[in-house]
Parts: C-alpha cells; sequence; structure tokens
C-alpha cells in the first residue's frame, strides 16, 4: 500500500489535525475482493485525526465506496503511565463486550515490515537495551470501535469487522515500532521541529505517489489522475 497526507500546524498545547490517504491498490482477502469487483482498484482509505497528545481521536473511512454511516472505524487512544482495567471509562454495557488484545512492541513475532527491536538500544536517547522482560514507560491504550452497516450476512459482517481490527493492531505494532526505532531521530526535538520533520516525510510521500500516477499514466494508457489531500 502507499499514501499520501496533509497536516495542519498547529501552536503548542493546541490539537494537530491530519489527514492521510491509504491507497491499498488491492492489498485485500478474497472476500473483500468478491464485495468489491473492479472496485477494488481504486479503494482508499481516508484517515482524519485529531491529536492532543495524550488523547488522538482518528477516523477510518472508505469514501469512494461506502458512506460514513454505512462503514467507519473510530479509534480512541490514551497514553498513561499504569496500567488501567477501562482507561476510556467504557459502559458496563459495553465493557462486557470489549476484546482486549496485548500489543508488545518487542516480544511479538516479527515480520518483515517492521523493525526487530529485541536488543535494540538507541544512541542518543536514554533508552535502556531492549529484551525479554523490558519495562514500558508508558502505555498505549486503543479503543477500536468497527461499524459496519452492510446489507450483507452475520457471518461476512464478522469477517470485515476482523479483519478491521486485526489490520488496524497490525498496523499500530508496526508503527510504534518504528517510532522507538527512529528515536535518535526525534530525541530532544520542541514540537516545531517534530512538526517539520512531519512536514518532510509528507513531502516525500506524496512526491512518491505522484510518480506512481505518472508511471501508471505512462504504462496503463488511461493513466490514473493526481491524488489531492486535504484537510
Amino acid at each position: 500500500s502507499s499514501s499520501s497526507s496533509s497536516s495542519s500546524p498547529s501552536p503548542p498545547d493546541k490539537p494537530m489535525y491530519t489527514h492521510r490517504i491509504f491507497h491499498l491498490e488491492g492489498n485485500l482477502p478474497s472476500f473483500f475482493k468478491t464485495i468489491l469487483g473492479k472496485a477494488v482498484n481504486v479503494l482508499h482509505v481516508d484517515e482524519k485525526a485529531i491529536i492532543a497528545y495524550p488523547y488522538i481521536h482518528t477516523e477510518y473511512t472508505v469514501p469512494s465506496l461506502l458512506s460514513d454511516a454505512r462503514f467507519k472505524i473510530v479509534v480512541t487512544s490514551q497514553h498513561k503511565e499504569k496500567i488501567q482495567h477501562n482507561a476510556f471509562k467504557i459502559p458496563r454495557k459495553d465493557l462486557e463486550k470489549r476484546r482486549v488484545k496485548l500489543i508488545d512492541i518487542v516480544s511479538d513475532p516479527h515480520n518483515k515490515i517492521s523493525p526487530n527491536l529485541k536488543g535494540f538500544q538507541p544512541q542518543k536517547a536514554p533508552i535502556k537495551k531492549l529484551k525479554k522482560g523490558w519495562k514500558p514507560e508508558m502505555y498505549a491504550y486503543k479503543y477500536i470501535q468497527v461499524h459496519v452497516n452492510l446489507p450483507i450476512g452475520s457471518h461476512l459482517r464478522q469477517s470485515v469487522t476482523s479483519f478491521a481490527e486485526n489490520m488496524i493492531a497490525e498496523v499500530y505494532l508496526d508503527v510504534h515500532r518504528r517510532c522507538v526505532y527512529s528515536v535518535d531521530d526525534w530525541w530532544g526535538m520542541e514540537r516545531e521541529e517534530v512538526v517539520g520533520l512531519v512536514e518532510e516525510v509528507k513531502a516525500s510521500l506524496n512526491n512518491h505517489e505522484k510518480n506512481k500516477e505518472m508511471k501508471r499514466g505512462g504504462a496503463g494508457g488511461g493513466g490514473g489522475g493526481k491524488i489531492r489531500s486535504r484537510l
């Protein structure tokens, strides 16, 4: 998959708003391809986030195919220093249906995409070598709600929900591993410097996507149009 992004820089202590577009390019399980047909080739996912650390609110939608009322994933994030049973104050009726998945950036199985953090020790950041039995400085809690309102059977609906939940868990595992692995690149930065780093990454992603679209246009004759992202 690939992505393009935009962000709205904010003053200190003010929320930051970001908008990223992920182009899935057909990298989906077979049951999704069956449902979507040829539309899978133009499928992209919108990610809109409000970042007010330690609180983050993120929504994922598929506007090219479905309205928000039919499919939407909402992720609420909290960052705490201690383990909490109910960090989001979820009502009891919803708490009983909650499924908990623990993600360990060091000990969880390693894939070919994420950096391997076993034995990792940064040069600048004062972080001890990561190994089995490591102790976290902070816990990142993610409350994921998958809203599916589609004319499909309950079994397929559950497949869609499970796929979305597992996909997001894998994404967050990868993102947090990369964040720690690159800690020497951003350790000690002020907020404005971090925003500048984000802008550099955004420009790189947008140029990458632009080049891919140009190649598709030259090879396919029909050419994909330029994809824009904005707030």
